[in-house]
Formats: structure tokens, C-alpha cells, sequence
């Protein structure tokens, strides 16, 4: 049995959703179609120039201009991205419906965990469980498509008790899927 308690906090969550985000399959296809469509119009615009046979200097000049703004644009957009995850959880914040609860003690028996809140009390079958990932600063457990348990790497006292916690929740997840039908 694992027991672990701690608070949560905006940040703690929009790691988590910065995490998410830029891990998604989903995400990273949006993110290379955000990414390249500013370049694709500069591209045409110049293209545009060309074709109208305008004078070779200025044909250069807005080609310099255009790269110039597709590079800006492809590099700012993780930092875009992030700051509209972050406006997204500061409105979810003003509207009192956050998808966390700040304190969270969570309970890892032999069958199953439990998830206790002040406003909530939930027991979960390992099998809810899809997929574990970690980050520089958590252990994710994805129950749904952006949805998941964090646990915090400061909750554990060392790196052995960390890799034994893993583990045990490895061994669980394929207990259940060895006991799922096929």
C-alpha cells in the first residue's frame, strides 16, 4: 500500500496541461498545421509577387520580411500555446470550476486506489488506468483523453521509493490486462 498527500495548484496544473498538450498525437498535428500556416501564406504572397513580375528588389525585399515573420511565428508558438492554456485556467479559476482539487490524499491498496478530496471521496480499479507517463515533476496517471491522477515526485522520500511505487503500478495495470478478456 502506497498513501500519498499534497496540495495541488494552477501551476501544478498547467504543467500538467502544457504536458498534455504538446504529447497529444492529436496537439502535435494541430501544432505542426498552426506552425506552418503563417509560412505557407508568406510563401504564396511572395509566390503572388513573382508571378505579377514585380521588380527583383522588391520581390527580395518582401521575401526577407516574410522569412523574418515565419520564423517569428514558428518560434512563438509554444509560448502562444501556453498562454492560452494559462487564460484558459485563470477563466476556469474566476468561474470556480477547476479540474483539480488543490488537496488530494491518494490511497494505493492491492485492488484498486482511492482518490480523497475534501468535496469527493472516489475508489477506482487499476484498469481505469490507460497509460503512466512522467514529467520533470510528475507521475501522470491517464484515466481519459486529458484526464489523469497526478502524483507529485516530491511526495516520494527518495528515487528507490519512486521506482518501487512504479512498480507496483505497473504490476497492477498488466495483473488487469492479463484478467481482461481478449
Amino acid at each position: 500500500m502506497f498513501k500519498f498527500s499534497f496540495t495541488l495548484n494552477d501551476d501544478d496544473y498547467f504543467e500538467f496541461a502544457k504536458y498534455d498538450f504538446f504529447n497529444n498525437p492529436v496537439s502535435k498535428k494541430a501544432l505542426i498545421v498552426q506552425r506552418l500556416f503563417i509560412p505557407v501564406v508568406c510563401l504564396l504572397v511572395v509566390l503572388g509577387f513573382v508571378l505579377a513580375r514585380l521588380e527583383l528588389l522588391f520581390i527580395i525585399i518582401e521575401l526577407v520580411i516574410m522569412t523574418v515573420i515565419s520564423a517569428v511565428w514558428i518560434v512563438s508558438t509554444k509560448s502562444r500555446i501556453s498562454k492560452r492554456l494559462r487564460k484558459h485556467i485563470n477563466k476556469m479559476k474566476k468561474s470556480g470550476k477547476l479540474p483539480y482539487s488543490e488537496e488530494i490524499t491518494y490511497i494505493f491498496n492491492d485492488d484498486s486506489f482511492d482518490s480523497i478530496t475534501p468535496k469527493d471521496h472516489s475508489t477506482s480499479k487499476y484498469s481505469v488506468i490507460e497509460r503512466i507517463a512522467e514529467t520533470e515533476k510528475y507521475i501522470c496517471f491517464y484515466v481519459g483523453a486529458g484526464q489523469a491522477h497526478l502524483v507529485p515526485l516530491s511526495a516520494f522520500a527518495d528515487d528507490s521509493e519512486k521506482q518501487r511505487f512504479l512498480a507496483f503500478i505497473q504490476s497492477k495495470i498488466a495483473q488487469n490486462a492479463q484478467a481482461q478478456p481478449a
